[in-house]
Parts: structure tokens; sequence; C-alpha cells
């Protein structure tokens, strides 16, 4: 029986989530950001250890854009 995906709750959840389905590599995302590959591997694997700034940065290397859903709160 196959285990169903839950939703990612948090940011850090959201974007570990959308790096492990980009077309990028993890290598490749780490370079346009600035920060080492070490430095993303850990975040993925633990979702700490990153600065908002680095946030930031990989969010502008994947094209990110924050949205806020109006729905969310029901």
């Amino acid at each position: 029986m196959a285990k169903k995906k839950r939703e990612p709750k948090t940011l850090s959840e959201q974007l570990q989530r959308i790096v492990l389905d980009s077309e990028l590599t993890q290598y490749r995302i780490s370079k346009l950001a600035g920060m080492s590959q070490a430095q993303l591997h850990r975040f993925m694997a633990t979702g700490k250890g990153i600065s908002i700034e680095t946030l930031d940065r990989i969010g502008t290397a994947l094209r990110l854009r924050l949205v806020v859903d109006a729905d969310a709160g029901e």
C-alpha cells in the first residue's frame, strides 16, 4: 500500500518540495543562490540552518514568488 504524501505546511517544507521537484540539480540551485552545496543539502535534510536572506536567494534562483492563500485558514 503506497503512502499518501502529506501537504507541506511550513514555508521551509514547501521550499524543500519545490527544490526536490525542480528540474535543476541541487548543485546548480546552490550555485545560483550563492551558497555551498553542503549548506543546501543540510537545509534539505533538516529544514534548518539557513537565513532568511539565503531563503530569498534560493527563491530567486528558482524564480519563485510568495502568494498568500486567502482560503488556507478555512
